[in-house]
């Protein structure tokens, strides 16, 4: 693990205010009632807020970030979040702390049912560090619901360094093969991609504009990682069927576990062996119904 001092020179060097980070889409997954549900860089808390909102009377919010001041922020305006939503002060809480310490925060072993990352994992010091950090948080079953940039050629490592300190997440962005890696060398026994879309070139030259580093010719794409933290399936080859209930108050119809895997209400639908240990060993289990073994891959 990293040590203190090299985390704080990392973190104060980093433009607290730049970048595009601040501007990001919040990504918030389903079935969050009664979790407990973890924000890594949750900046002033605006996400918590949304999250406890999702997580109601019987879950809890938590909300970590390294910049004390936002985390001040954070706690001056959670009264009037947790009253607007009829919550008590158990189901919200904000502490500081690293992504790659987060047992400094207070974070237990197992303690969080799912973790909430929006465009920071790039910019950690030590990025497997911090998955692994997240994967050790999460309960057996747990999701990290990562929102981020995916570029199509691995970053120039001249340009990292300033991108980092100008808090831009497209100039750090990984390829997707690097991205799947460090998940599971972290932990992860299972990741998925969704709602990835290209980034237009327009959007692109705008959000870099005035940097300091040549993006060079990288093409991005933004959407949502998903890593699970559940075991290799018994048999690795064995296909079955999932039939979605849709039964949650938050039900989407079809359900997109992944750009690749979308699940109509109520019809079964051949899945991959690691797919079916998703399904059935997340809490995604309450909403779906696994089938009769229909194939081998």
């Amino acid at each position: 693990m990293p040590t203190q001092e090299q985390l704080q020179a990392h973190y104060q060097r980093i433009n607290p205010h730049g970048g595009i980070t601040a501007r990001c889409k919040m990504w918030l997954p389903p079935l969050l009632e009664g979790r407990v549900v973890l924000d890594v860089g949750c900046r002033r808390g605006r996400g918590v807020y949304q999250i406890a909102d999702r997580t109601g009377k019987s879950g809890r919010a938590v909300g970590v970030d390294w910049r004390p001041s936002f985390i001040e922020d954070a706690r001056a305006h959670a009264a009037e979040n947790l009253d607007r939503s009829g919550l008590g002060p158990e189901c919200m809480s904000f502490a500081v702390g690293y992504p790659e310490d987060l047992a400094a925060a207070g974070v237990e072993d197992g303690s969080v049912d799912v973790v909430v990352v929006n465009s920071v994992l790039e910019l950690c010091f030590d990025p497997a560090a911090a998955l692994a950090q997240i994967c050790r948080v999460l309960k057996s079953g747990g999701e990290l619901y990562h929102a981020t940039f995916l570029a199509d050629s691995p970053v120039d490592p001249a340009w990292r360094s300033e991108a980092v300190r100008q808090c831009n997440p497209l100039g750090v962005a990984l390829t997707e093969g690097e991205m799947h890696d460090l998940c599971r060398k972290a932990g992860f026994g299972a990741v998925r991609q969704l709602g990835f879309e290209p980034v237009e070139p327009a959007e692109q030259v705008d959000s870099l504009a005035g940097q300091t580093f040549d993006p060079g010719l990288r093409r991005f794409s933004q959407g949502v990682v998903r890593a699970f933290k559940v075991g290799a399936p018994a048999v690795a080859d064995a296909s079955q069927t999932a039939r979605y209930l849709g039964v949650s108050a938050d039900a989407e119809d079809p359900f997109a576990l992944s750009d690749e895997e979308s699940f109509p209400v109520g019809e079964p639908v051949p899945v991959s062996a690691e797919t079916a240990a998703i399904l059935a060993n997340t809490r995604y289990a309450s909403v779906f119904v696994l089938g009769e073994q229909v194939s081998s891959r």
